[in-house]
Order: C-alpha cells, then structure tokens, then sequence
C-alpha cells in the first residue's frame, strides 16, 4: 500500500500475496498469521515502532495481532515515497479502496490506535471498547457520514509528518497533505480513481492494480 525509500533504508507497508498485513523495515519483514478481516467492509490498519523498547506491533482495526523487537528502524529522508505500489512503482501495486492514510513522527500506543479505529471506522468517537480480542467483530458502513467531531485530540498535529485524507473530487490527479500544502500526493503514472465512497468523510480513491501516487517532496 505504501513504500517509503532512500539511498540506503526502506519502510513498506501493505499486504503479501496471500491477503497478509505487513510491515517491513528493509529486508526485515512482520506478517500477521492470518487474513482476519473482511476485505468487503473498511478495515484499519497500523504499523508503530518504539524507538525505545525497540518493538515493532501490527494492529488490524484497532486489535494488536503481532510484534517482535529490532534493534533499529529506517531512518528519515526518504526521498521517493509512493502509495498504491513499490517505491520503484513497477511491481506490488495494490487492489482495492483507500482512504485517511496519515504517516508520524512519533510512537501511538494501544489507546490512541484504538481511538483512530472508532474515530474513523466505527464512526463513534466515544465507544470504549470492554475488551482487546482478535475474535471481535463489529458492524461498519460503507456510508459516509460528515459530521463536526474533531479528530482526536491526543494525537496531535505537530505529529504528522504526512495525512492524505482522499476527500478530492472525481478526475482529480493531485491529492492533498493536509499537513503541508508543499508535498500533495500526484500522479506520475495512472491515476487511482477520486471520488468514491470514502470510510468516514465525502470520498476515498480507489486501485484497480496498476495506478500509484507519489509525493512530490521527501519526507
């Protein structure tokens, strides 16, 4: 789903081949066990890593599925970052809807992944989840709701190194940051496709397996 690269680090970002999340510094690659998901409704996925304990964690819609500890992450200034491929934007491209894809410069913890996950996915920004199981299933709408709720206040915006929120028309070709004017996503190949029904706002984009985006700036 996303590849960030430089000269001598890379951080991926998606799914294997079998419908497995990923998440891997370099060669160094984290697999969930399984697809437990259903890839016809909107589902939430995080990668986080802690520069101090070293741990790396996969969450799918809000549940920690798997970690490990490394002994290092990528470092900044990738130069070429792309979503909806490989950085090289020649193979890996992704298939389906996307929306809200947000990159930062700090370590979120299991309160704040989870308060994405009802922000954005269940649409109820103060459901407490009573329990953390693998095996919960919740009911989502493809329906957009646009309402007021501001986004969650603990994460806050200085720790944004990138928010692509896809909520451009149909036929756009150049996708705004909502961090910074400077670096919109656009498109140096095929274009995904604006406008569709997005997960919590007006639109999303949609990849039908050969359209990628690439942000002008590094990050």
């Amino acid at each position: 789903v996303m590849s960030l690269a430089s000269a001598s680090s890379s951080l991926n970002v998606g799914f294997d081949s079998s419908g497995k999340f990923f998440c891997s510094f370099g060669s160094n690659r984290l697999t969930a066990s399984s697809s437990n998901f259903s890839a016809s409704d909107w589902n939430h996925f995080v990668c986080t890593f802690d520069s101090q304990s070293k741990q790396r964690v996969l969450y799918i819609n809000s549940e920690p599925v798997i970690n490990d500890t490394i002994t290092s992450a990528p470092s900044s200034n990738f130069a070429n970052s792309v979503v909806g491929s490989n950085a090289d934007q020649n193979n890996n491209f992704y298939d389906g809807d996307l929306d809200e894809v947000s990159i930062y410069n700090t370590y979120l913890n299991i309160s704040q992944v989870e308060e994405l996950y009802r922000f954005f996915v269940l649409n109820d920004p103060t459901r407490i989840s009573p329990t953390r199981t693998n095996t919960a299933t919740f009911t989502r709408s493809r329906t957009p709701t646009i309402t007021n709720t501001p986004f969650p206040l603990d994460i806050k915006r200085d720790n944004f190194v990138a928010r692509y929120t896809f909520n451009e028309p149909a036929g756009a070709i150049s996708f705004a940051n909502a961090v910074t004017t400077s670096n919109p996503a656009v498109c140096p190949l095929t274009c995904p496709t604006a406008g569709t029904t997005g997960v919590r706002f007006s639109n999303a984009i949609s990849f039908t397996g050969t359209e990628s985006l690439k942000l002008t700036k590094t990050i």
